[in-house]
């Protein structure tokens, strides 16, 4: 309890350092996190923030049961009217820490950009290169990250497709002075989930984020691979085995739904709400019917069986490579 109410106090006092979750590595002790707390199940570590001009991100330590509060280690140093500002943005960041972490090799706007969303109530790190980033990015579990295209070594796209190789779902927002709709796509396309041209509003960043943590880091790979199968909904291209499928657009959309629900069994009503729409007026026969044209394609050839018939329900697309037939 007393070094919760020290470690407050000395970020007031100091108001210029920031002291974030790097704290405890920058004094050679164990790391100082939001999620400490929730390991041990005893204490909580929050995040302050920056507010009515004075420079705060101490780390407070809070006791179960506690009733010590912000104002009345703020109240004495900063009065009323700075300390009911500060009391109501920090206790807000204290109850929902998000953790950010920033990729920008710019200092001037990594250091805005750091600032602003401490101020906003996020948790942040920062870091200036790819190569950095995608170890950070692996080793700590952010709730988004917020990535700049142009960095040293290896590039915003690059860093981007590298975690979701490594199934590091974080939501991504790329944030760049480059505009181009096709560094837009591109971007979108590996893997980002939101992007945001500079210059720009912090009003419009924040909004941005917070929609992104509302995702979550679900798992959600720009291209598809189930056992030998493999799909890329960007550049409509299907393969098994490195064999390049030649699917039509209707045999292709139903494989689609299928690898996005590997294992789970399909009822022919699901598949018809999913893969045709409104106008047509199609029935359980016709995804009999194309269930048919996609074995003959997808299986068949390569002596396979991958997609099950579950009797009186549907199909399933196995999660694995599939049963050869006897």
């Amino acid at each position: 309890m007393n070094a919760g109410r020290s470690a407050a106090r000395v970020g007031c006092e100091r108001g210029t350092r920031e002291w974030d979750a790097s704290m405890g590595r920058e004094h050679g002790t164990r790391a100082w996190d939001a999620s400490m707390g929730r390991g041990n199940g005893t204490r909580e570590w929050a995040a302050g923030v920056s507010a009515a001009g004075v420079g705060i991100a101490s780390l407070a330590m809070l006791g179960e049961g506690s009733r010590w509060s912000p104002a009345s280690e703020f109240g004495p140093v900063l009065g009323r009217r700075r300390s009911a500002h500060i009391v109501s943005t920090w206790w807000g960041a204290y109850r929902a820490v998000m953790r950010v972490l920033v990729v920008e090799d710019e200092t001037r706007t990594a250091a805005l950009l750091r600032r602003g969303l401490v101020e906003e109530g996020f948790a942040v790190d920062v870091v200036s290169d790819g190569v950095d980033a995608v170890w950070q990015a692996c080793e700590v579990a952010y709730d988004v990250i917020v990535l700049d295209l142009m960095l040293p070594g290896i590039d915003g796209f690059e860093v981007c497709r590298r975690l979701r190789a490594a199934g590091r779902w974080a939501p991504v927002l790329m944030l760049t002075a480059r505009g181009e709709v096709a560094d837009r796509i591109r971007g979108l396309n590996i893997g980002a989930d939101d992007y945001l041209p500079k210059p720009f509003s912090f009003g419009e960043l924040f909004a941005r984020l917070r929609a992104l943590m509302r995702r979550g880091a679900v798992a959600r790979p720009a291209v598809l691979e189930v056992g030998g199968l493999r799909l890329d909904p960007a550049t409509r291209t299907a393969s098994r085995d490195e064999a390049p499928l030649d699917l039509s657009p209707k045999e292709f959309a139903l494989l689609e739904y299928l690898m996005r629900h590997p294992g789970d069994v399909l009822t022919r009503t699901t598949i018809m709400e999913h893969v045709w729409d409104f106008a047509s007026d199609a029935t359980s026969n016709v995804v009999d019917q194309y269930v048919a044209y996609l074995r003959r394609k997808i299986d068949k050839p390569f002596g396979v069986s991958q997609v099950e018939t579950v009797r009186g329900v549907g199909y399933r697309l196995r999660a694995g490579t599939g049963q050869r037939p006897g």
